[in-house]
């Protein structure tokens, strides 16, 4: 009996359990040979009211947050009690997405820098602190090294690497100049730790994001801890491009390859991630700093 009780406190909290599904429901080559779509699930309402939010609660501050792990990370924050500002680009979605999350919705490009920085002091004058940075927003290409244009390439190094450096800069200046601490935790992915041939750019700057998750808790401890999380598969509308792009280069065959490669044999939720970045930016998480954690469903393992 005591091993289910976490199970049920989570699940009063609006979390269920990740699917135990075939391989076909992911996108995966089925049996007789066949592939079937991915599809990814409508967001499921958010479970506000499991710890209230006050006028002195602790305030994250979300990129990327219109949707996917964005998204599924403000919620889960917002579940813990958490005010949440989500930033994107895409202002239709961030407003729904605000609505859905009951969350302050600032609408930013990462790729401007001085819109960056006045975004991040913003929010500290209004909010009045500023806890916790999900540094989310990214874009992602799959194509073939030798395929590489100019343009694509200078894409992914704006929003992935300059973007999140200075996203994280600005946000460790405020939190520094409010003097109550905080939390950093970078979104990078499992690219950015073992080579993928037709991720060759995207994986170069997940990997620079693991590093600088490194770097950063060093410079900013004691008081600020950086920290990243390292998805692989994860269902979102943006691992439905993945697929696409992977059986554009490599077919059937390719995506098969990507699944045997983990050993849980599935994609994992943006729940899921979510529950670890709120893990990370709770005290629950105190004393970790500069750690990227792997959630990949064991891939990274072989």
């Amino acid at each position: 009996m005591p091993a289910v009780l976490p199970l049920l406190r989570l699940r009063r909290r609006g979390w269920r359990e990740a699917p135990r599904v075939g391989a076909s429901a992911w996108g995966l080559p089925s049996a007789t040979g066949g592939c079937r779509p991915l599809k990814v699930t409508p967001h499921p309402a958010p479970n506000l009211t499991a710890v209230e939010a006050t006028e002195t609660s602790k305030v994250a501050f979300v990129t990327g947050g219109a949707r996917g792990i964005g998204w599924a990370a403000a919620a889960a924050l917002r579940a813990e009690g958490w005010r949440v500002v989500l930033a994107d680009r895409d202002v239709a979605a961030l407003e729904r997405a605000a609505a859905e999350l009951d969350a302050e919705p600032v609408p930013v490009d990462v790729t401007d820098i001085g819109a960056v920085r006045a975004t991040l002091a913003g929010v500290a004058r209004k909010m009045g602190r500023l806890d916790c940075l999900v540094n989310n927003a990214g874009v992602f290409k799959n194509e073939p090294l030798l395929e590489v244009e100019e343009d694509g390439y200078d894409r992914l190094m704006a929003v992935n690497l300059k973007g999140a450096f200075f996203v994280l800069q600005a946000a460790a200046r405020e939190m520094r100049a409010l003097g109550n601490g905080g939390v950093i935790v970078n979104v990078a992915s499992a690219a950015g730790r073992s080579a993928r041939p037709t991720q060759a750019v995207y994986g170069m700057t997940k990997a620079a994001l693991i590093h600088l998750t490194k770097s950063a808790a060093v410079a900013l401890a004691p008081d600020i801890r950086v920290l990243a999380v390292c998805p692989a598969a994860v269902e979102t509308e943006m691992w439905e491009q993945v697929l696409k792009e992977r059986r554009a280069v490599g077919g059937d065959a390719d995506v098969q390859a990507l699944f045997a490669r983990i050993p849980l044999g599935r994609a994992c939720t943006a729940a899921e991630v979510a529950g670890v970045i709120a893990f990370l930016a709770s005290d629950r998480a105190a004393y970790m700093t500069g750690s990227a954690l792997d959630i990949s469903g064991g891939m990274e393992m072989i």
